[in-house]
């Protein structure tokens, strides 16, 4: 697959994140059968059941509140998008 990755408004999740400081990935998983289909941005294949993930954040969104928090420098609940843990740290997941 090629080209560009639709985020749709039922694959957005939130994180805390702070403008300025180093984000920690946490890993979630493995990824259950009873998880909604998504597509990881950074291999462009799809998150499949046994996968391991995390959550990537983008920043404050539209939510005027989370903006006036990431402008101060305070923490905030940034839009994230779930991604594989691998494509997003680098790291591979030792079972």
């Amino acid at each position: 697959m090629t080209g560009l990755v639709y985020v749709l408004p039922e694959h957005i999740a939130y994180t805390r994140a702070k403008a300025g400081e180093p984000f920690e990935y946490r890993l979630f998983g493995p990824r259950g059968d009873d998880m909604p289909e998504k597509t990881c941005p950074g291999c462009l294949l799809p998150l499949a059941v046994g996968d391991y993930t995390t959550l990537i954040p983008i920043g404050p969104g539209d939510d005027e509140e989370a903006r006036e928090r990431c402008r101060e420098g305070r923490w905030y609940n940034a839009v994230s998008i779930e991604a594989h843990f691998g494509c997003a740290t680098g790291m591979e997941i030792q079972e």
